[in-house]
């Protein structure tokens, strides 16, 4: 071989080996591109839960796992129909969307929390019948709750599957929640935001002041999931959610006394932290609850107040009860649910500035409002 046919070869090979790493380069990228691509595609398939790490036991996982969870607890619903509808099929199209909603069965041997949107307070035990896991039962017995506009609704039975609640009230921006109203399928939502929504007018002292607000419309009295299918509230109105611990004290007084009975102040009240437009310095507060009237009256009290008797006056800003700071994050009403009607406690008040105490004998609910 001669010498040019020598520099001849070893250019072809050399070009052979630059179009070859040319080519594994080229390649690579396509590669890289088609499996990002695939990623891609497979990430919105195979969606991926946020889940919060201050729940218990956080359980990972897909869309899919999680919406299996949340169908397998629908075993603990109860479906309120028209009651001519006993005779319909249960499988049937229009036979779901026909439901009156959802309601979540809480003792195994019948009771019931629903919505008052979804049971009226005109609707007798004779309106309606109760669908659960495929078998009709009869409503016997209707118990309201004034404070949270919930109702339990009880049937003659044994052996029913229970809702799990959630155990805890937190719940994260970007976290799946699973809402069921009807028998036609399941809404996907979350939450708008992780601020609580605070009413801006005085309510009862008794009464939540704070709900979650939701991503999506939802329809009112529909239940709430999270991913694991544990419950963790019933919608009201206005996209707001009352989480299911708000509503542990109805569910407990209905099972055990078969009627609501609460501790009350008798009085009306406004959290400092939705905003007076008033330095807390001058206040003497940054947390707390102002006693205040609702519009068109004098008193923030009730006939016979609790509050009234002990020496609590109009402006007073109840910042403790039995020693607990009481705020937005620790509502008072969930602080009263610690006591029982005609127990003593210690309210701490603000008052001009000032810091005093006074000894409060609770009154029941119903009997001052």
């Amino acid at each position: 071989m001669t010498q040019k046919q020598i520099t001849t070869t070893g250019i072809i090979l050399i070009a052979c080996v630059l179009v070859g790493a040319l080519s594994g380069a080229i390649a690579s990228v396509f590669t890289q591109r088609s499996l990002d691509t695939y990623l891609e595609l497979l990430s919105d398939e195979q969606l991926v839960l946020t889940l919060s790490q201050v729940k218990p036991n956080p359980i990972p996982g897909t869309y899919e796992e999680a919406l299996g969870r949340v169908v397998e607890a629908q075993d603990s619903l109860a479906w309120f129909y028209p009651a001519q509808e006993k005779s319909a099929d249960p499988s049937s199209w229009v036979f779901a969307s026909n439901s009156y909603g959802a309601g979540v069965v809480v003792t195994s041997d019948g009771w019931i929390l629903v919505h008052d949107s979804v049971l009226p307070n005109t609707f007798s035990i004779n309106d309606f019948s109760v669908l659960i896991a495929g078998e009709w039962y009869e409503p016997t017995e209707i118990i309201k709750d004034t404070r949270t506009e919930m109702k339990m609704v009880r049937i003659e039975a044994s052996g029913l599957r229970v809702a799990s609640f959630a155990t805890s009230g937190e719940v994260q921006p970007g976290e799946f929640l699973f809402v069921l109203h009807n028998q036609e399928g399941v809404q996907v939502t979350s939450l708008l935001n992780q601020e609580w929504f605070v009413t801006d007018r005085a309510q009862r002292a008794e009464d939540y002041q704070r709900y979650w607000i939701l991503q999506d419309d939802v329809e009112d009295g529909s239940v709430l999931f999270d991913s694991s299918g544990a419950l963790l509230g019933i919608n009201g109105s206005n996209k707001q959610t009352l989480p299911i611990q708000n509503l542990t004290l109805f569910i407990e007084s209905v099972i055990s006394n078969n009627a609501t009975v609460y501790p009350a102040l008798g009085v009306y009240v406004l959290s400092l932290e939705q905003g007076l437009n008033v330095d807390s310095a001058v206040l003497g507060a940054s947390h707390g609850y102002m006693i205040t009237s609702l519009p068109g009256y004098a008193s923030a009290f009730v006939a016979k107040s609790p509050a009234k008797i002990a020496g609590l006056q109009n402006s007073d800003i109840i910042v403790s009860l039995g020693g607990v700071d009481v705020s937005s994050e620790y509502p008072l009403a969930k602080s009263l649910e610690r006591y029982k009607v005609g127990e003593d406690i210690i309210v701490g008040v603000m008052r001009q500035g000032s810091y005093q105490e006074f000894t409060i004998t609770l009154g029941e609910y119903n009997l001052l409002y």
